[in-house]
């Protein structure tokens, strides 16, 4: 009988312990998980920031191409 429950202690400890490292591992899995999504997060974020700032960078320099352009005729051209 004694040994019986010496055996049964041993299998509920062992158990345990697997359960222990099952969910040890869930939250392990979980948090990488976590971090992965919230660096594609700002993965999207900085693409979209980037390509604002690209359509806002050609929309300044469009004027100063235009104003170059201007002057280069104006010096092929000072009679006007």
């Amino acid at each position: 009988m004694r040994e019986r429950s010496r055996k049964e202690v041993m299998l509920w400890g062992i158990s345990f312990v697997a359960l222990i490292i099952i969910i040890g591992l869930t939250i392990f899995v979980e948090g990488i998980e976590r971090n992965d999504q919230r660096r594609l997060a700002k993965l999207h974020s900085l693409q979209v920031l980037l390509v604002v700032r690209s359509d806002m960078e050609r929309e300044l320099n469009k004027p100063l191409f235009q104003l170059g352009a201007l002057a280069s005729y104006i010096s092929v051209n000072p009679d006007i």
